[in-house]
């Protein structure tokens, strides 16, 4: 429950701050504490996501420009590009990867919850290849 929370609260930072640059991890971070009274281990790990997924934003869309089909990051809709980023980073290049499964799977929970209808098969599609492709290079 508290990692569910923790993927939500991060996606809702990195939605802030597309919409608010002002914003930076911090206070982004701040403001749901003082707003929303977050658990400390969900906060924590929310933190822990922003900042790898704004790290290593550039490799993470370049994975999802190269793995989606006719579908590139600045047409996708923005809660759907922001789950996509938190998955991928979570289930291929955080220091601690979680199982790619659970991450897959929560990714689609939290896409049924904020996105549209179609967005959960749109995800799964894009993260499984992504996971698949990854692992395939990491074997090499």
């Amino acid at each position: 429950m508290i990692r569910r929370k923790s993927r939500e609260l991060c996606l809702q930072i990195l939605f802030q701050k597309e919409f608010n640059s002002k914003f930076n991890l911090a206070d982004s971070i701040n403001y749901f504490k003082t707003h929303h009274q977050a658990q400390p281990e969900v906060t924590q790990y929310a933190q822990y996501l922003a900042s790898g997924v704004l790290e290593k934003s550039e490799q993470i869309d370049a994975l999802i420009n190269s793995n989606s089909n006719n579908w590139k990051t600045s047409r996708m809709s923005s809660v759907d590009l922001n789950i996509l980023r938190m998955a991928i980073f979570e289930a291929v290049l955080a220091d601690e990867i979680n199982a790619p499964k659970v991450v897959i799977n929560e990714a689609l929970e939290i896409a049924k919850k904020y996105s549209s209808s179609d967005a959960s098969s749109f995800i799964n599609g894009i993260l499984d290849h992504v996971v698949k492709t990854e692992s395939q290079s990491l074997s090499e």
